[in-house]
């Protein structure tokens, strides 16, 4: 299929974002914008990992899975991060002649995004291990391209660009964050994308902004108990930890099961066994 421009271009940049709550606009020793930005391997203990929740919805079913993105954890060894991460900017955005919400349950709709996944998805594509067609970032822009809030899409470029350290894939036609603002231009009422793009701004260094989008989407999904634990994982990182534990305590009792934000918070002194 040949993507062809359509009359609605949106022009959207980041500055143009919902701002970030006033309460964490003060710089602080982990400046989301610092261009000595750390971030921790995923070879890290188990302590801490913040976890992608994607909400789906397929022909009127709920479905929630959730996949290891990010570890935080005192220990392991940290990388320097590409200052592209810092400061990415989007053109206007081209949308393909079609363009589907993964979590239509139109009949039609379903079958035009399993052939798109068949011949640009699959499971090797999914976990980075071997292209559909030419390049992994090539055949993940082109499913998000025409399925922009593709919950799984979206969280396998953000791994790539992390794993190659490039806020744009190589064989990706723009970088993943225009790709979350694509998708949250297409769909703002969808939770799991503002989730995973909170998730991805925490891997990043950019806890404040993480923070700020991952309330977004609790706001429509305030009942997720593994979204509810990342925004407990990224207020620690922001060092509020009475807020991580009021979080925590929402999270634990509506069913998570990950030991690390409550450890965490154990170190801290904010949780007693």
């Amino acid at each position: 299929m040949k993507e062809q421009p359509e009359s609605d271009h949106v022009p959207f940049r980041t500055r143009n974002l919902p701002p970030v709550p006033s309460e964490y606009t003060q710089k602080s020793h982990e400046s989301a914008r610092s261009l000595e930005a750390k971030v921790e391997h995923a070879s890290c203990s188990s302590e801490g990992v913040l976890v992608e929740q994607r909400s789906m919805r397929v022909v009127g079913v709920g479905l929630s899975m959730a996949v290891a993105l990010l570890i935080v954890c005192s220990a392991g060894i940290a990388r320097e991060l590409s200052r592209g991460f810092a400061n990415v900017e989007c053109e206007e955005f081209v949308w393909a002649p079609e363009r589907f919400d993964y979590r239509s349950g139109s009949a039609a709709d379903r079958t035009r995004i399993r052939q798109i996944e068949g011949n640009h998805f699959d499971r090797d594509t999914e976990y980075l291990l071997k292209a559909k067609t030419g390049s992994l970032g090539a055949d993940i822009d082109f499913l998000l391209r025409y399925i922009p809030n593709h919950p799984r899409g979206l969280a396998s470029l953000s791994r790539l660009a992390l794993r190659e350290n490039m806020p744009k894939p190589s064989g990706a036609s723009i970088p993943v964050e225009c790709h979350f603002l694509r998708a949250m231009s297409f769909v703002p009422d969808d939770a799991a994308v503002l989730a995973i793009y909170g998730t991805y701004l925490a891997r990043i260094n950019r806890p404040k902004e993480a923070l700020a989008r991952m309330q977004e989407a609790e706001k429509l999904d305030p009942e997720n108990p593994l979204l509810l634990y990342n925004i407990g994982l990224v207020l620690v990182t922001l060092r509020d930890y009475p807020a991580a534990r009021d979080y925590a305590e929402r999270a634990y009792a509506k069913g998570a099961t990950l030991p690390g934000l409550r450890e965490q918070l154990q170190k801290q002194g904010y949780w007693k066994q």
